[in-house]
């Protein structure tokens, strides 16, 4: 079975929680927690409707305008999620999310997660008795809570992504 954990960093290293999907079947046994109630659609991964979730759980970690960086999977860049993810205001009423998009296949070359924190997570989660859907999923928790703010912070700052420059400066430098 496949599941989704949706891992976020913010520059400043404030730690944020990770997100877990739940993937379901439509032909899984109601025992496994994985069949999903009659006439409601399996979640199979990111989709539009776990997407405006995730921007919920997002939104609850977040006070000041930020930069939100995604790849461009389809339930990212969809019309309706832009304008959801736009539609959240901070306090004094500023746009809370600014969303800007890796350049196709390039992700993995330029995303804080794949270039150093999955490694720490990943080595954190093997390492926990994953047999079981709640224990999978309590593994994928605490991995994330191991991967320390100093270590989130410490990569941004190395590679030049946050810091005391203005955030059009900041999207400007990631743009190129």
């Amino acid at each position: 079975y496949r599941h989704t954990l949706v891992l976020t960093v913010r520059g400043d290293g404030k730690d944020i929680p990770a997100f877990f999907i739940l993937g379901q079947y439509a032909n899984a046994s109601y025992a496994s927690g994985r069949r999903p109630d009659p006439g409601v659609s399996p979640v199979s991964g990111m989709n539009l409707e776990m997407m405006k979730a995730y921007v919920d759980h997002l939104n609850m970690y977040v006070e000041k305008p930020s930069l939100l960086l995604l790849d461009k999977l389809s339930s990212h860049t969809s019309k309706k999620t832009l304008r959801y993810i736009e539609s959240f205001q901070t306090i004094n009423g500023r746009q809370k999310f600014v969303v800007k998009y890796f350049p196709t296949r390039t992700p993995f070359l330029v995303s804080p997660l794949d270039n150093s924190l999955n490694a720490l997570f990943k080595k954190n989660f093997y390492r926990y008795d994953r047999s079981t859907l709640e224990k999978k999923e309590k593994s994928a928790y605490l991995a994330w809570r191991e991967v320390s703010n100093e270590n989130i912070r410490s990569y941004f700052d190395k590679c030049g992504l946050v810091g005391k420059r203005r955030l059009k400066t900041l999207e400007e430098e990631f743009m190129k």
